[in-house]
């Protein structure tokens, strides 16, 4: 099982409902790293939500999914700005926190809580290789005792 990292921006938060309604995630095909990572995805895969900072500031870790096949070169999505998705796979939500956990990007490097790269959320959606960082976010997702 690998991990990843997706990034939503803030201007397209709406797109979390669709995601969620449709079984579907979409990756962002603007950047080559996004492209590159999201070849990678198999079922069973995880991938940590993160919403971008708004206006209001209430950005951060937001859930957990589960890619349930492949990740695939997107023919239809079900998105208003359709034609931005280079790839899709189909998921299931792990847990959706229903607010985010937030975190600080000193000097926009790794954050101070979890250890994200600030380039890996620019880029919109990252395979996560530090075992470290990826315990850190899975800490919010632990039931608790």
């Amino acid at each position: 099982m690998r991990a990843f990292i997706a990034c939503i921006k803030a201007t397209h938060r709406s797109n979390w409902d669709i995601c969620k309604n449709n079984d579907i995630w979409g990756v962002p095909g603007a950047s080559n790293n996004a492209k590159k990572a999201a070849g990678m995805v198999q079922a069973g895969d995880v991938v940590f939500i993160w919403f971008a900072n708004g206006s209001s500031r209430d950005g951060g870790l937001r859930a957990k999914i589960q890619a349930s096949a492949a990740a695939s070169v997107a023919s239809e999505a079900p998105w208003p700005d359709a034609d931005r998705y280079s790839h899709t796979f189909p998921m299931k939500v792990v847990r959706d926190l229903g607010i985010c956990v937030p975190d600080r990007f000193p000097g926009n490097k790794a954050s101070e809580v979890f250890g994200v790269k600030n380039i890996w959320l620019n880029w919109g959606f990252w395979h996560i290789q530090d075992e470290g960082v990826v315990d850190n976010l899975e800490q919010c997702f632990q039931e608790p005792e």
